[in-house]
Protein backbone atom coordinates (compact mmCIF):
# COMPACT_ATOMS: atom_id res chain seq x y z
CA UNK A 1 0.00 0.00 0.00
CA UNK A 2 2.78 2.41 0.93
CA UNK A 3 4.66 1.57 -2.32
CA UNK A 4 1.49 2.16 -4.34
CA UNK A 5 0.97 5.57 -2.70
CA UNK A 6 4.58 6.60 -3.40
CA UNK A 7 4.21 5.46 -7.03
CA UNK A 8 1.04 7.53 -7.44
CA UNK A 9 2.69 10.60 -5.89
CA UNK A 10 5.80 10.23 -8.08
CA UNK A 11 3.65 9.75 -11.18
CA UNK A 12 1.62 12.86 -10.37
CA UNK A 13 4.78 14.83 -9.67
CA UNK A 14 6.37 13.68 -12.96
CA UNK A 15 3.22 14.57 -14.91
CA UNK A 16 3.13 18.01 -13.29
CA UNK A 17 6.79 18.60 -14.14
CA UNK A 18 6.25 17.56 -17.76
CA UNK A 19 3.20 19.81 -18.09
CA UNK A 20 5.05 22.72 -16.48
CA UNK A 21 7.83 22.25 -19.05
CA UNK A 22 5.26 22.49 -21.83
CA UNK A 23 4.09 25.86 -20.52
CA UNK A 24 7.49 27.48 -21.07
CA UNK A 25 7.41 29.82 -24.05
CA UNK A 26 10.31 30.50 -26.36
CA UNK A 27 12.04 33.69 -25.22
CA UNK A 28 14.08 34.32 -28.39
CA UNK A 29 13.46 34.59 -32.10
CA UNK A 30 16.15 34.25 -34.77
CA UNK A 31 16.51 34.84 -38.47
CA UNK A 32 19.44 33.87 -40.69
CA UNK A 33 20.45 35.93 -43.72
CA UNK A 34 22.83 35.44 -46.64
CA UNK A 35 24.02 39.03 -46.89
CA UNK A 36 25.67 41.00 -49.70
CA UNK A 37 29.17 40.28 -48.36
CA UNK A 38 28.69 36.52 -48.80
CA UNK A 39 28.48 36.00 -45.02
CA UNK A 40 25.68 34.07 -43.39
CA UNK A 41 24.53 36.15 -40.42
CA UNK A 42 22.14 35.11 -37.66
CA UNK A 43 20.14 37.85 -35.94
CA UNK A 44 18.62 36.85 -32.59
CA UNK A 45 16.21 38.91 -30.53
CA UNK A 46 15.48 38.30 -26.84
CA UNK A 47 11.72 38.79 -26.47
CA UNK A 48 11.67 38.97 -22.66
CA UNK A 49 11.07 42.76 -22.58
CA UNK A 50 8.22 42.58 -25.08
CA UNK A 51 10.30 43.06 -28.22
CA UNK A 52 9.32 41.53 -31.55
CA UNK A 53 10.67 41.54 -35.11
CA UNK A 54 10.17 40.00 -38.53
CA UNK A 55 12.58 38.64 -41.12
CA UNK A 56 12.26 41.80 -43.27
CA UNK A 57 15.32 43.80 -44.29
CA UNK A 58 15.98 46.48 -43.31
CA UNK A 59 14.79 45.09 -39.98
CA UNK A 60 12.62 46.76 -37.38
CA UNK A 61 12.32 45.87 -33.70
CA UNK A 62 8.94 46.71 -32.22
CA UNK A 63 7.43 46.77 -28.75
CA UNK A 64 3.68 46.99 -28.22
CA UNK A 65 3.28 47.72 -31.97
CA UNK A 66 5.65 50.72 -31.75
CA UNK A 67 8.86 50.86 -33.79
CA UNK A 68 11.80 50.95 -31.38
CA UNK A 69 14.83 50.41 -33.62
CA UNK A 70 15.58 49.99 -37.31
CA UNK A 71 18.70 48.46 -38.78
CA UNK A 72 20.38 47.07 -41.85
CA UNK A 73 23.43 45.02 -42.77
CA UNK A 74 26.32 46.88 -44.41
CA UNK A 75 29.56 45.90 -46.12
CA UNK A 76 32.98 46.57 -44.60
CA UNK A 77 33.29 49.53 -46.96
CA UNK A 78 30.05 50.89 -45.50
CA UNK A 79 31.23 50.13 -41.97
CA UNK A 80 34.56 51.92 -42.58
CA UNK A 81 32.72 54.90 -44.11
CA UNK A 82 30.43 55.30 -41.08
CA UNK A 83 33.29 54.68 -38.62
CA UNK A 84 35.37 57.42 -40.28
CA UNK A 85 32.35 59.74 -40.37
CA UNK A 86 31.71 59.18 -36.65
CA UNK A 87 35.37 59.93 -35.88
CA UNK A 88 35.21 63.16 -37.92
CA UNK A 89 31.89 64.30 -36.44
CA UNK A 90 33.18 63.60 -32.92
CA UNK A 91 35.84 66.28 -33.47
CA UNK A 92 33.14 68.85 -34.32
CA UNK A 93 30.81 67.99 -31.43
CA UNK A 94 28.02 67.21 -33.92
CA UNK A 95 27.55 63.83 -32.25
CA UNK A 96 27.95 62.52 -28.73
CA UNK A 97 29.75 59.23 -28.34
CA UNK A 98 28.08 57.01 -25.74
CA UNK A 99 30.34 53.97 -26.16
CA UNK A 100 33.39 53.88 -28.41
CA UNK A 101 34.80 50.53 -29.47
CA UNK A 102 32.63 48.56 -27.06
CA UNK A 103 32.33 44.76 -27.16
CA UNK A 104 29.14 42.69 -27.14
CA UNK A 105 28.77 39.02 -28.03
CA UNK A 106 32.16 38.95 -29.78
CA UNK A 107 31.32 42.02 -31.88
CA UNK A 108 32.73 45.55 -31.64
CA UNK A 109 30.42 48.55 -31.68
CA UNK A 110 30.14 52.28 -31.26
CA UNK A 111 27.01 53.87 -29.76
CA UNK A 112 26.37 57.55 -30.39
CA UNK A 113 23.68 60.22 -30.59
CA UNK A 114 23.03 62.60 -33.41
CA UNK A 115 20.38 65.26 -33.91
CA UNK A 116 18.16 64.88 -36.98
CA UNK A 117 14.99 66.50 -38.26
CA UNK A 118 13.04 63.71 -36.55
CA UNK A 119 14.71 64.32 -33.16
CA UNK A 120 17.56 62.78 -31.20
CA UNK A 121 18.74 59.52 -32.74
CA UNK A 122 20.46 56.84 -30.67
CA UNK A 123 22.55 55.00 -33.22
CA UNK A 124 24.74 51.91 -33.17
CA UNK A 125 27.46 50.86 -35.60
CA UNK A 126 28.45 47.22 -35.10
CA UNK A 127 31.07 45.00 -36.75
CA UNK A 128 30.16 41.33 -36.60
CA UNK A 129 33.19 39.43 -35.30
CA UNK A 130 34.99 37.23 -37.84
CA UNK A 131 32.90 38.54 -40.73
CA UNK A 132 32.96 41.10 -43.51
CA UNK A 133 29.60 42.47 -42.36
CA UNK A 134 28.52 45.38 -40.23
CA UNK A 135 25.16 46.52 -38.91
CA UNK A 136 23.89 50.09 -38.75
CA UNK A 137 20.99 50.63 -36.32
CA UNK A 138 19.07 53.65 -35.10
CA UNK A 139 16.32 54.56 -32.67
CA UNK A 140 14.27 57.68 -32.03
CA UNK A 141 13.09 56.38 -28.67
CA UNK A 142 14.73 57.26 -25.34
CA UNK A 143 18.37 56.45 -24.65
CA UNK A 144 17.26 53.78 -22.16
CA UNK A 145 14.84 52.13 -24.61
CA UNK A 146 17.39 52.19 -27.42
CA UNK A 147 20.01 50.65 -25.15
CA UNK A 148 17.62 47.97 -23.90
CA UNK A 149 16.68 47.09 -27.48
CA UNK A 150 20.33 46.94 -28.54
CA UNK A 151 21.11 44.64 -25.62
CA UNK A 152 18.24 42.35 -26.70
CA UNK A 153 19.82 41.88 -30.16
CA UNK A 154 22.60 39.45 -30.98
CA UNK A 155 24.41 39.04 -34.30
CA UNK A 156 26.58 36.04 -35.10
CA UNK A 157 28.48 34.75 -38.11
CA UNK A 158 27.21 31.29 -39.01
CA UNK A 159 29.95 28.99 -40.26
Amino acid sequence: MKTKLITIILTAFTAAAVLAGCAVTKSEMSYTYNVETGDTIKRTLDKMNGYSTTSDLPFTVTKEEKDIMQGTFITMEGYDYYKDLIDELEKTDEIEIIVKDGEKDGNTYTAYTVESEAGTEYDYLLKIGGSSTGVLMGSLESKEEASSCFEALKFTLEK
